[in-house]
């Protein structure tokens, strides 16, 4: 079984636990206090079936592999707050936030890989493959992913929380591949993919963040690369969608070039509010490149498809090349 550490305070270095099982390794002492300001250095958390912990304090160095906490919210759960350093994340499973789980958790510079969430039920507060809540910075997410088998699932990496300066590289889940709700500024996000909305992002903030390569396949109406959420600042190249690159998305002083809608009947963008950006040399195969949304000083120009840069929506000082269908312009546009 697992030692039940707990208290104030301890100090752990050079430590191994594995195979571990029943309680929290690092949680409540005997009093029922979490503890509040542990250390814990260069030690290795392998193949338990238990949390590794539940505590406040600092870890740095340490590598959680293969450990399964199905009925439990996160790997690392931050009773208090937890600042996780310079570690790595593999093959961790959990019930909410494969990993981490909690607003109270500082995690700089760490590796989460192949890890998942895996709650069996019929919830929205579910989700988080490597991550639900807390602060992330110069992070790596890659591969993680929500249990197919699941019936809630929301945010193959993160659900919620901010993510800064952080990679999210080949996430999956039903919404937002590799976020659901969350804030993210100067993030790269690639290969990530969804199978209902939002291969990339589902909803929440997001600044000077680039997507790249990411892709959806699925065939849900308002499926995409992006689903809702706002975006600044951002850039967005050699996606492929076979529905939308965003629905019902927000976007302002934003690049969008050279990306692919690979359906028939589906463009780029088909409403949602753009202002102050470029939409250019995207392919659609029988669809204007927009058909619907506003566009405030927003340039659409140059889009490969069968009809036109622009089918549809209100325009307000759009500089486009050619038009079909009814668009509504407040500005004749030479």
């Amino acid at each position: 079984r697992a030692p039940q550490m707990g208290g104030a305070f301890i100090q752990l270095y050079d430590c191994v636990f594995r195979g571990n099982y029943g309680n929290t390794i690092i949680g409540r002492g005997s009093d029922g206090e979490a503890y509040n300001s542990i250390i814990v250095s260069n030690c290795v958390f392998d193949a338990n079936k238990v949390p590794a912990m539940s505590c406040g304090g600092k870890v740095s160095d340490c590598i959680f592999t293969n450990n399964v906490a199905a009925s439990w919210d996160g790997i690392v759960n931050a009773a208090l707050l937890l600042a996780v350093n310079n570690s790595f994340f593999y093959g961790n499973e959990s019930l909410r936030g494969g990993c981490t789980y909690g607003g109270n958790i500082r995690a700089t510079n760490c590796q989460f890989i192949n890890n998942k969430s895996a709650d069996s039920k019929v919830s929205y507060d579910y989700g988080g493959g490597a991550a639900y809540n807390g602060i992330y910075s110069n992070c790596l997410f890659r591969g993680n992913y929500i249990r197919t088998s699941n019936r809630s699932w929301y945010g193959g990496a993160i659900r919620g929380g901010r993510a800064v300066g952080c990679v999210f590289d080949g996430n999956r889940a039903g919404d937002g591949g590799a976020t659901y709700g969350t804030m993210t500024i100067n993030c790269l996000f690639t290969n990530n993919t969804a199978s209902t909305l939002g291969s990339a992002a589902y909803g929440g903030s997001h600044t000077n963040s680039f997507y790249v390569n990411n892709k959806y396949t699925g065939s849900n109406t308002s499926g995409g690369i992006l689903y809702g959420g706002v975006f600044d600042g951002c850039a967005f190249s050699e996606n492929s969608s076979a529905r939308y690159l965003g629905y019902n998305s927000k976007m302002e002083n934003s690049l969008i070039v050279s990306n692919t809608i690979t359906a028939s009947g589906y463009s780029i963008a088909a409403n949602g509010i753009y202002v102050n950006s470029t939409i250019t040399g995207n392919k659609t195969v029988n669809k204007a490149a927009i058909t619907g949304g506003t566009y405030t000083n927003t340039i659409v120009i140059a889009n490969d498809n069968s009809q036109a840069d622009v089918g549809g929506g209100t325009h307000i000082h759009t500089l486009y090349n050619t038009f079909t269908g009814t668009p509504l312009f407040s500005v004749l546009n030479l």
